[in-house]
């Protein structure tokens, strides 16, 4: 009996056992929409969903059981969260960091990338391709060695030159001449389906989502549960992964209410903060609707907010972070 279904926000549903194929399956056949994985409820037995759970522990609920016994994995993963020196100071709020750099390629796209390449295992391919600005790409490169398969990876002539250099150093081959994303998405997409590899791109697999609520699960199982919950909108999927993993808390009663969640968005077309900006397969729906239903909100960030927000966490919390991770400061810092 599947413990999944494939599902977009309409409500149209694909049988659990489709998303093994090597095809990308993104997008509903009836209203195109987004599609992700809705875990099934099972008679008597509940979700299994537990207040502290490690990662693979987690996914392995609802995965087919080759998922935890081929598991590719490094240590992904159950990061701390490390609480604001503004708590000592006695704020009036509590205010938290999910420190997602403590997974092995220093990304919170390793929890996806470890899902996708034992996925890509189970089918018995050799290539994974992957359409990524920086961290995907990395993390995939770093799994697919691990695993002793081949990534391929598809980004555009604005890779930063720091995720250029770890996809190469992990062993992905890396074509980046695309004068955009959007560019290298599509031949991501048509160079896989030639080729018979696996699909690892973000946008294009609906595991990298359910991965990534674990981000939800393990921030509860720390015993935080927020109010607020700030994030970086990027492409939207992370934002519903967030939505989604708090869901799955509250529909078993480990939490008594959603919080809400407040996406930042950037007012720049600098490709280092917000290269997805205007991508065609952004998960954006699904990132409206979760906002909708945790009664959340979007706040818009210039670039000089990001500045003094990377400057902010350096001189008051001794954290260091990239442009497209201050922005979710930035937008608790512009309340």
């Amino acid at each position: 009996m599947d413990k999944f279904e494939l599902r977009c926000w309409d409500g149209h549903a694909i049988p659990g056992e489709r998303i093994n194929s090597r095809d990308a399956l993104y997008k509903c056949p009836v209203c195109e929409k987004t599609l992700f994985i809705q875990e099934l409820p099972i008679a008597g037995a509940g979700s299994g969903l537990q207040k502290k759970m490690a990662f693979w522990e987690d996914v392995s609920r609802v995965l087919p059981v080759p998922f935890f016994q081929e598991r590719i994995s490094i240590g992904e993963g159950s990061t701390k969260l490390i609480a604001s020196t503004a708590n000592e100071n006695g704020a009036a709020e509590r205010i938290y960091f999910k420190d997602e750099s403590q997974n092995p390629t220093r990304s919170y796209r390793d929890r996806a990338a470890a899902l996708l390449v034992t996925h890509a295992r189970i089918l018995h391919c050799k290539e994974v391709f992957c359409a990524s600005t920086g961290n995907m790409g990395a993390s995939i490169s770093a799994y697919t060695t691990r695993a002793g398969l081949v990534a391929r990876i598809f980004s555009d002539k604005n890779i930063d030159i720091g995720k250029k250099a770890q996809i190469k150093t992990y062993g992905g081959l890396l074509f980046d001449s695309y004068p955009s994303m959007n560019d290298g998405m599509d031949d991501c997409l048509k160079q896989q389906i030639q080729d018979g590899g696996y699909q690892a791109t973000a946008e294009f697999n609906p595991l990298s989502l359910f991965a990534q609520k674990t981000i939800a699960h393990e921030i509860v199982s720390d015993g935080i549960v927020p109010d607020e919950v700030y994030i970086s909108i990027g492409n939207g999927g992370t934002l519903f992964s967030l939505w989604q993993g708090f869901n799955d808390l509250h529909a078993s009663g480990i939490i008594p209410s959603m919080p809400r969640l407040i996406g930042a968005s950037v007012s720049t077309d600098d490709p280092r903060i917000s290269p997805l900006k205007e991508s065609k397969y952004s998960q954006r729906d699904l990132m409206e609707n979760a906002l909708r239903e945790c009664h959340g909100t979007k706040i818009s960030i210039s670039e000089s907010e990001i500045t003094a927000a990377i400057s902010t966490l350096a001189r008051t919390e001794g954290l260091f972070v990239e442009p497209a991770t201050a922005v979710a400061h930035a937008a608790l810092m512009k309340r």
